[in-house]
C-alpha cells in the first residue's frame, strides 16, 4: 500500500495508554507488598532486596524496564513522530500521527480529547491544524458507559482529518450520547487565529461547553493579555514576568525530608492543596486516622471561630526544616510569602481555579507556585484578587480538560498587566485599581500573624483584620464586581467598548467580531449575567442557604450596576462596607503573636 502512495482512508480506536513503566502496576499482583510502599523510597529498597529474595522476580522487572525503554527510544528518537512523541508518549498519538501521514484522505480515529486540549498532544494538534487537516472534534464524557471497561470520567473525541479542511473545524465537548451531537447550540468553529488569541502558547482547544462560553472568551481573549506569553518580545512592564515552579517539595520524593514537629529546630509545616481556599490559608488542618489503612491525611475545616483566633495556624500532616525550604527558593523569590494554586481541581466543582498567599511554608507539588518578577512584587495582591475573580475563573474553566490545573494551563489564562493598576478605576475618579484593590485584598488576605510579612509588603503595619463572614462576602463581592468591570470594560452608558490594542487589548477587535458579541449578549452586563450562571454548585448551595436566592450573583450584579452608575455620572462609587475596608478598626487588638497549631 505504501508504494501507492497511503490509504484512502483510516478508522480506528488505537490504544491509549503511556509508554511509561509503572512500577505499582507491575507489582500489584507479583508483589503487593512492594506496590504499597507507603513512600517511593522505601519502595527502591524493597526492590533492591529482590537480589535475595526472589533473583527471578527482579529479572523479570529489568527485562520489563528494558522492554519499556526501547520502546520510548524508539518513539522518541527515530524521527518518524516528530509531533506525537513528546514527554511521556502516549501510543494514541502515535496512531494518529502515523494515521495522518499515510492517509492523506480520511482519517477517523477514537481518541482521548487531550489531543486537542492537553499539553502533551499540543504539537502534533497545532501541526494539523495549522496545515488544514482537522475537519472535526467531538469531545464525550463516558457516562453513559459507551466505554464500560474505560472510567466513567474519561473524555475521548471522535476526530476526524480531512485532505483539505475550511478555515475553521467543527467541535463539540461535554457530550454523552452520539445523538448528543444533533443539537446546534453545541457546536462551535475556531479558527487558527482564535487559537492563537486564546492559547497562544500552545494553540490547544479550550473544551467550550457551548457556542456562547466559546464567543465570550474570544471576546476576554481579545481584551487581556495571558498571564505568560512564552514567546514574548513586548516591554517587562506589560508582562508580570512570572515564573511558576510545581511547589517546593515533592510529596514522595522528597519524604525523607519530613520531620517530627519539635521546639528544637526551625520547623515549616508542608503545605497541601486541601489547607487553603480563596484568601484564606488557613482554610482546614489534615487530620491523622488512628484506623484508616486508604486516604489518610483528611481535611478537616477550620471553625468561625478558629479563624477569629489570629494566632491559630493551620495542622499539617509533615514538617520540614526551614533551612530546606529556604535555600530551595531563595535566590528566585525574596519574599517571606508564597503565591500559589490548587493543580487538583476540576471544571464542575463550585470553583475551578483555587489561588492563595501562603506564609514561607514547605509547599507540596500539587501546588504549584507562580512568582511574579521582582519589579511587580509589591502588586502580587491584585495579580492574586484576578485570579481569584469569577471572570478568570470562567476562562479557566473552560480551557480546563480534565482534574490538573497544570502551569501549561494556568499560564495562559487571560488576566490584567501589570500597567492597567497603575490606570484609573472608572469607577472613583482620580484612583488607580491598585490602591482601589489593595485594601480588600489585604483585610481578606492578612487574617493570621503568620502572614505578617506579607502585609508590611503591602505596606500595612497594624495587627491582623478580624475574620467577620459578612464583611468578607462584601469584600470578595467587590472584588469581582470591579474585575467584571475591568476585564469586560463597558462604555459610559453601559455598551460594549471595541477593544482597541491602544487601550491595553491585544489586538483590534473587527465591527464583524463586535456584531458577532453583541448577537449572543448585547451589553456586558449581559456577559457577567452569564458567567454567574455558569457556576451551578455556587448557585445550588446558596439558593439552599438563602430560601432561593443566588445571593453571590444577585449581590455582584448590584455592585456592578452601582460601579456603573459611577462611571455614566462621574460620581465615585460609594462602598457597602462600615468601616470601609482595610480601616484599622476591623483589627485585632496589636498584642503578641504566639502560634497556636
Amino acid at each position: 500500500m505504501f508504494a501507492k502512495g497511503g490509504f484512502d482512508c483510516v478508522l480506528g480506536n488505537p490504544p491509549w495508554d503511556q509508554l511509561l513503566f509503572r512500577e505499582q502496576e507491575f507489582f500489584a499482583k507479583r508483589a503487593p507488598a512492594i506496590a504499597a510502599a507507603s513512600t517511593e523510597a522505601m519502595r527502591k529498597r524493597m526492590i533492591s532486596a529482590l537480589s535475595d529474595a526472589d533473583p527471578a522476580l527482579l529479572s523479570q522487572y529489568y527485562n520489563e524496564l528494558r522492554k519499556n525503554g526501547g520502546e520510548r527510544h524508539f518513539a522518541l528518537t527515530s524521527g518518524r513522530y516528530p509531533n506525537g512523541a513528546r514527554g511521556r508518549v502516549n501510543t494514541y498519538l502515535l496512531f494518529v500521527e502515523l494515521s495522518s501521514q499515510v492517509s492523506p484522505s480520511s482519517v477517523g480515529l477514537i481518541v482521548q480529547s487531550g489531543i486537542a486540549t492537553d499539553e502533551s498532544g499540543r504539537l502534533l494538534f497545532g501541526h494539523l491544524f495549522a496545515s488544514g487537516r482537522i475537519r472535526r472534534l467531538w469531545d464525550f464524557e463516558n457516562r453513559e458507559g459507551l466505554f464500560p471497561e474505560v472510567d466513567s470520567r474519561a473524555r475521548f473525541s471522535a476526530f476526524t482529518l480531512t485532505h483539505s479542511s475550511p478555515a475553521s473545524a467543527d467541535f463539540c465537548f461535554g457530550l454523552h450520547r452520539p445523538e448528543d451531537a444533533s443539537d446546534p447550540k453545541c457546536h462551535f468553529r475556531l479558527t487558527l487565529d482564535d487559537l492563537r488569541t486564546i492559547n497562544p502558547n500552545t494553540l490547544t482547544c479550550p473544551s467550550f461547553g457551548s457556542q456562547l462560553d466559546a464567543e465570550l472568551v474570544r471576546a476576554i481573549s481579545r481584551r487581556l493579555p495571558i498571564l505568560l506569553l512564552e514567546s514574548s518580545t513586548s516591554d517587562s512592564t506589560e508582562t508580570w514576568g512570572v515564573l511558576t515552579k510545581p511547589g517546593l517539595l515533592n510529596m514522595a520524593t522528597d519524604s525523607h525530608l519530613f520531620v517530627a514537629h519539635s521546639g528544637e529546630e526551625k520547623l515549616l509545616p508542608v503545605y497541601e492543596g486541601k489547607m487553603f481556599s480563596f484568601f484564606d490559608h488557613r482554610f482546614a488542618d489534615v487530620v491523622l486516622s488512628a484506623t484508616a489503612l486508604l486516604r489518610q491525611g483528611q481535611s478537616d475545616e477550620l471553625s468561625a471561630s478558629e479563624h477569629a483566633d489570629p494566632s491559630r495556624m493551620v495542622k499539617p500532616r509533615h514538617w520540614v526544616r526551614a533551612d530546606e525550604i529556604e535555600k530551595r527558593i531563595y535566590g528566585q523569590w525574596d519574599r517571606k510569602w508564597i503565591p500559589g494554586w490548587k493543580e487538583v481541581t476540576s471544571p464542575s466543582n463550585a470553583r475551578t481555579l483555587v489561588p492563595a498567599i501562603l506564609p514561607l511554608a514547605g509547599v507540596g507539588h500539587k501546588i504549584p507556585v507562580f512568582l511574579p518578577s521582582e519589579r511587580f512584587r509589591n502588586i502580587a495582591f491584585g495579580l492574586n484578587a484576578n485570579l481569584a475573580s469569577y471572570v478568570c475563573d470562567f476562562v479557566c474553566r473552560n480551557k480546563l480538560n480534565g482534574t490538573s490545573l497544570t502551569p501549561f494551563t494556568f499560564k495562559q489564562l487571560p488576566v490584567l498587566p501589570p500597567s492597567a493598576y497603575a490606570t484609573e478605576a472608572p469607577w472613583v475618579v482620580g484612583v488607580s485599581p491598585c490602591d482601589w484593590v489593595l485594601p480588600r485584598a489585604l483585610e481578606l488576605t492578612y487574617t493570621a500573624w503568620d502572614l505578617q510579612p506579607f502585609a508590611r509588603d503591602c505596606g500595612w503595619s497594624g495587627p491582623p483584620f478580624r475574620w467577620d463572614e459578612e464583611r468578607r462576602f462584601l469584600l470578595r463581592c467587590e472584588l469581582d464586581a470591579a474585575f467584571f468591570h475591568l476585564c469586560l470594560p463597558a462604555t459610559a452608558d453601559g455598551q460594549w467598548r471595541q477593544a482597541r490594542m491602544a487601550g491595553g487589548a491585544v489586538r483590534d477587535e473587527t465591527t464583524e467580531e463586535l456584531a458577532e458579541l453583541k448577537r449572543h449578549f448585547s451589553t456586558p452586563r449581559d456577559a457577567v449575567a452569564y458567567i454567574m450562571d455558569t457556576f451551578p454548585v455556587v448557585r445550588r448551595k446558596d439558593e439552599e442557604k438563602y430560601n432561593g436566592d443566588y445571593r453571590t450573583k444577585r449581590v455582584i450584579l448590584e455592585i456592578y450596576d452601582a460601579m456603573q452608575e459611577s462611571i455614566r455620572t462621574g460620581q465615585p462609587y460609594q462602598t457597602r462596607l462600615d468601616p470601609p475596608p482595610a480601616d484599622p478598626r476591623c483589627c485585632h487588638p496589636h498584642k503578641g503573636q504566639p502560634a497556636k497549631r
